[in-house]
């Protein structure tokens, strides 16, 4: 309310004259009643004055000689008062209206008075303003009257001398100054030259502009294309017709526009016609009525929306209105379920703006709308660098995430249907406010997605039933309370024998055979329909009229239809046949329970879920469980744990694609570690109308597939002994025969040499020295492989005997003495090939290691046997070594101990700086 009062603190003075002599100058009351309306924003204003007790007006502004009745008695109402009078509503003032405004036949729905007294406490007059309609005066606007009327008390001050006057005009003058621009809106005063006279620093603040520059600027110069041309068209109207207003955009120094409502006055100051007005900044009132016709236009266009994708475009497209949005989702949520439905998901995408298709299935909520859904709102502002959030699934380019985003509830009342988020990639881009905005868009259109999931269902509904109705096997009636038939569908005719021509309108019993004690049916029927007990099932014989006899199922339902109007929906199915056939499945069920109770195999019945339904004795006694363990249970339960969940899924995968083998055989491990082999006859039950089976008959032929196996294995060994015979043999005979001829010929190359006989280079004699040493290395190696081949060898003794005979050529020519302990008999226990050679390698490796690194002077070789387990045990007296530090022969030991884990034998090093080592090895000959 302070808006028009801004006009200048050095052009206010000019409405107060600077002597006071007498009576009031008329001029300067008019221009303070139209200040006092410009700047309460009234568009009636009146000073009255006081002479003998009574009130005659001084001033008028926008009162007409009818409305001073009415106002004349306002003025007596605020006139005995000592502060000031505002009567927002005169209607709801019940004693004001009976008093001072019954049967006027005018209207003045707002007035605000201020009493205008001497110094002596006596009323001088009345400044007052009004509108027709009701409306809020605040505090601050209350002060600027009280004001404003303290200047009319100083024009009205006939008495007061002039040393007072001057006094008060002085501190009236000081006061206009802090009016002008306490006020909230922009104030100005300009000539008919577009000059600036008089404006308040609120002016200045909007603008951007410094007093300076408002003074040489031009009123236009705040404006930009068709707003410039309607405000100079508004002053040329304000200077033809006194007043003009208009709304238009204000242009700010840095191009900021803001929308404005300016209203202007013409009036005379000092004899040159100005334009008095003010201008409010109206941005607020702009976005009220920007959302009111965003919801408007939403609530109007949702009514004709008939599917959610539908509704979704719609509210996005408002949202982008309000908001300015390059993002956009809406996902409707099932609570009961727990699960998001995306129905509409918009991103920007290249600078164009693209429809994210849905999903495939359904989904969880995000962490996030998981707390939107029960806390509410969310705003998410980010700082930069923005980042992609981790309680959100992304949707569209989640290579850009969103700066700022807001994330509402979608509800129908109380209930929460949906999540609507929108996204932009500008930083701070919504605040507070908008989110509130958005939960309200949200609220709007949260009745209109639950009228078209109803619609949708309900249609959904429709087509089901009619479908149904249709398309149904079985018969299908209804009838009203009198037992006439409504509709029937087209089974009931094929069941019945008639057309529906012939049967609607016709009681019932008019498709039943006379024979049939019609009265008494219809009799009961309309009797029961009026208890509303109809009876919900019945199976019967009957006999229709065209003699056709069946066995009869019937199911009722007593529904009501819209206007409060019940019938009786009839189901029925002819079981004639299958009544039949359960009869025949009885005999059929007795003569398979004869044979499923004495078969001597194992027999069982699955569903294609891997559920046993059926076993026989034979088979629980197969896998050792009781039926009550197994009916009702999983195929898992009789296997192995770690086999379980492939047993299921391989049933489970067959069964569906219907490949289970007709005869197989296969080996089984059961649950308490048995293992069998079962041969499996397999069957797929399949009768009409019920699910598949599988009839299964287990013979358990463990023995003769162990029997079959061994002697599959025996001739396997026979074949392998046969082939490592030819080897060891060939080794011998061919390669070893050749290495000990090049060994010979070496041997006589290195006699003549010495004997003269042939003259050789000491480089020719070293080599030939080498090649001699190497081939007869080469040769002993050859033994052992041949030894390691050769199935002669294959026993404990065998192998012990070569040991001996090992340990005797590799240490007789050393200085080391030895002592070998192996005890006299050694049972008689198979060694393959695999394992003697190994062992063999890692006891020569602990010889070689005592002759070359352990400088020892006596080593012993022990072997022994305890139960299933052979050890030997290396020991000798030499330097020992830090078991820490194995850099003399560490990887030796590594290869020994790879070999013994190899054959599953087990190695351990004993050792010690000075004392000697020791190697055990041990090996469990039943493994």
């Amino acid at each position: 309310m302070k808006a028009a009062l801004q006009a200048g603190d050095r052009h206010i003075k000019t409405l107060v004259p600077s002597e006071i002599k007498g009576s009031p100058s008329p001029a300067l009351l008019d221009d303070l009643v139209s200040l006092a309306a410009q700047v309460c924003g009234a568009p009636m204003a009146l000073i009255t004055r006081t002479e003998q007790g009574l009130a005659k007006p001084a001033s008028v502004f926008g009162l007409t000689a009818d409305d001073m009745i009415v106002v004349a008695a306002l003025q007596i109402h605020s006139q005995v008062q000592k502060e000031i009078v505002v009567v927002s509503d005169t209607s709801a003032d019940k004693e004001l209206a009976q008093q001072t405004l019954a049967n006027t036949g005018l209207h003045i729905g707002f007035y605000a008075g201020v009493p205008l007294l001497a110094p002596s406490g006596e009323s001088r007059g009345v400044l007052c303003i009004m509108d027709r309609e009701p409306r809020k005066f605040g505090p601050e606007a209350q002060e600027t009257l009280k004001q404003l009327g303290r200047l009319a008390t100083a024009q009205l001050g006939l008495t007061i001398d002039q040393s007072l006057v001057e006094e008060s005009l002085l501190r009236e003058q000081n006061l206009s100054e802090s009016i002008i621009n306490s006020l909230p809106g922009v104030f100005y005063l300009f000539n008919e030259e577009g000059k600036y006279l008089r404006w308040n620093r609120k002016l200045e603040k909007v603008t951007g502009y410094s007093s300076e520059e408002v003074a040489r600027i031009h009123p236009l110069d705040f404006f930009t294309g068709d707003d410039k041309r309607l405000i100079a068209s508004r002053i040329q109207k304000a200077v033809e017709t006194g007043d003009a207003e208009a709304e238009a955009m204000l242009v700010a120094k840095d191009g900021t526009r803001r929308p404005y409502f300016f209203t202007g006055s013409l009036m005379q100051l000092q004899g040159e016609a100005c334009i008095l007005g003010m201008g409010m900044d109206i941005t607020e009132r702009k976005r009220v009525e920007q959302r009111h016709a965003a919801l408007a236009k939403l609530g109007q266009s949702l009514s004709s929306a008939t599917t959610p994708e539908e509704a979704a475009r719609i509210i996005g497209d408002i949202s982008d209105e309000l908001f300015h949005w390059d993002a956009y989702a809406l996902n409707l949520y099932n609570p009961d379920e727990g699960i998001i439905y995306p129905v509409l998901n918009v991103d920007t995408v290249g600078g164009k703006r693209r429809e994210i298709p849905p999903p495939v299935v359904c989904r969880t909520p995000s962490v996030r709308s998981k707390r939107v859904l029960k806390e509410g709102a969310e705003l998410v502002l980010k700082e930069e660098p923005i980042v992609m959030s981790t309680d959100t699934i992304p949707f569209g380019d989640t290579a850009r995430p969103s700066a700022s985003i807001m994330l509402v509830q979608i509800r129908n009342r109380t209930k929460v249907i949906g999540i609507l988020s929108i996204h932009s990639y500008k930083v701070k881009a919504y605040d507070k406010e908008d989110l509130n905005l958005l939960q309200s868009l949200a609220d709007h259109c949260g009745g209109a997605l639950e009228r078209i999931r109803a619609e949708a269902a309900l249609k959904t509904s429709e087509v089901r039933f009619h479908s149904v109705w249709e398309n149904s096997v079985d018969g299908m009636r209804l009838t009203d309370e009198q037992g006439l038939i409504v509709a029937v569908n087209e089974a009931f005719c094929k069941l019945v024998g008639m057309t529906a021509k012939e049967l609607v309108d016709l009681p019932f019993t008019a498709t039943y055979a006379e024979t049939e004690n019609l009265d008494n049916l219809l009799q009961k029927y309309r009797q029961r329909f009026q208890n509303q007990k109809v009876e919900k099932t019945i199976e019967r014989k009957l006999t229709f009229r065209t003699g056709k006899a069946v066995d009869l199922e019937v199911t009722n339902s007593l529904i009501e239809l819209p206007g409060n109007k019940r019938m009786v929906l009839g189901l029925f199915r002819d079981t004639t046949t299958h009544k039949k056939a359960e009869e025949e499945l009885r005999k059929s069920e007795a003569e398979l329970r004869l044979v499923w109770e004495n078969s001597l195999d194992g027999m069982r019945l699955l569903n294609g879920a891997g559920t046993f339904l059926m076993v026989n004795e034979a088979f629980c006694r197969l896998v050792e469980k009781p039926r009550d363990a197994l009916v009702g249970k999983p195929l898992s339960v009789i296997y192995d744990t770690a086999a379980e969940v492939a047993v299921m899924q391989k049933h489970r995968e067959h069964f569906e694609a219907k490949l289970i083998p007709p005869h197989t055989e296969r080996e089984v491990s059961l649950w308490n570690g048995k293992k069998q082999f079962w041969e499996l006859s397999n069957s797929l039950l399949e009768v009409e109308g019920q699910p598949t089976l599988l009839l299964s008959v287990v013979r358990d032929i463990t023995v003769s597939k162990r029997v079959q196996r061994k002697i599959q294995m025996l001739e396997q060994q026979r074949a392998l002994e046969k082939e490592r015979e030819r080897i060891a043999r060939d080794m011998h005979d061919d390669v070893g025969g050749s290495l000990t001829r090049i060994t010979l010929l070496t041997e006589i190359a290195e006699a003549e040499i010495a004997a003269g006989k042939i003259v050789a280079s000491e480089e020719a004699k070293v080599r030939i020295q080498k090649i001699s040493a190497m081939s007869r290395e080469v040769v002993r190696n050859i033994d052992e492989i041949v030894w390691a081949v050769d199935p002669g060898n294959d026993s404990l003794e065998k192998f012990a005997s070569y040991i001996c005979h090992l340990a005797d050529e590799l240490l007789k020519m050393t200085p080391v003495n030895y002592r070998l302990d192996v005890p006299t008999i050694l049972p008689n226990y198979f060694l393959g090939s695999d394992i003697r050679h190994n062992l063999f390698l890692v006891v020569k490796e602990s010889l070689n290691n005592v002759v070359k690194h352990s400088e020892a002077t006596e080593v012993s070789l022990q072997m022994g046997i305890a139960a299933t387990e052979f050890s030997i045990t290396i020991s000798d007296n030499g330097r020992g070594f830090e078991t820490g530090k194995l850099k003399p022969f560490s990887n030796g030991l590594s290869n020994m101990r790879n070999r013994m884990e190899k054959i599953g034998g087990a190695i351990k090093l004993k050792s010690q700086l000075g004392h000697g080592t020791t190697v055990a090895l041990a090996i469990n000959l039943e493994k």
